[in-house]
């Protein structure tokens, strides 16, 4: 979708509030990861923080990692969106409301791998947890309507399968979704599946 960038000014480190104007219907929600398309071909991306309206009309609180890309937020750009939690997993809600982001669950520990007629069921123990929280969380990710299965095994320990370096997902057609799983040691590799739901486990 193409979008106008009307202004933008830097709220907080790496934190950018932009005011766009759109032809189309532009849908964004927190957490969304976005990519942008110059009109030179330059392609740069970033995380939604938040979205909303004011007196100057409606605006995305984008995050940027790289801060320079924010030089290119200018003018007129594509937008698309390469995954929104929000519209594609079941139960994102909850882990967003509770954590107040959706994990990246860099360094986190994969404990359990379970895989049954036509679904998988991953369990995270979230060591990377707001600077509040003080017990750890166990996430439960569970896959149903299995397309494809690619999964590799290094033995780590009995009772951690892998340490992860990046769980990522992205949407291959309207009803398939697939995970991508990098772990420094033990299990990584991919799966893709029709429905993708998540949990925090008490």
């Amino acid at each position: 979708m193409k979008i106008r960038v009307i202004d933008k000014s830097e709220i907080e480190y790496g934190w950018i509030k932009t005011h766009i104007e759109s032809n189309d219907d532009v849908v964004c929600h927190e957490c969304d990861r976005i990519s942008f398309l110059t009109s030179n071909n330059k392609k740069f991306r970033s995380i939604v923080v938040n979205t909303g309206t004011d007196e100057n009309g409606w605006y995305l609180i984008l995050f940027f990692y790289k801060r320079n890309t924010k030089d290119l937020l200018n003018g007129e750009l594509e937008l698309g969106i390469e995954f929104s939690p929000l519209s594609s997993i079941i139960g994102s809600r909850s882990i967003i409301d509770y954590f107040g982001y959706w994990p990246s669950f860099h360094d986190d520990e994969l404990i359990e791998f379970n895989e049954g007629e036509n679904f998988v069921e991953l369990t995270i123990n979230l060591l990377t947890k707001p600077e509040d929280e003080t017990e750890e969380k166990l996430i439960k990710i569970r896959f149903d309507g299995i397309r494809n299965i690619d999964i590799k095994y290094d033995e780590y320990t009995d009772d951690i399968l892998s340490i992860i370096m990046d769980l990522h997902f992205e949407i291959e057609t309207e009803d398939t979704l697939s995970c991508y799983l990098y772990s420094c040691i033990g299990l990584s590799g991919t799966i893709s599946a029709e429905k993708v739901s998540f949990c925090i486990l008490p």
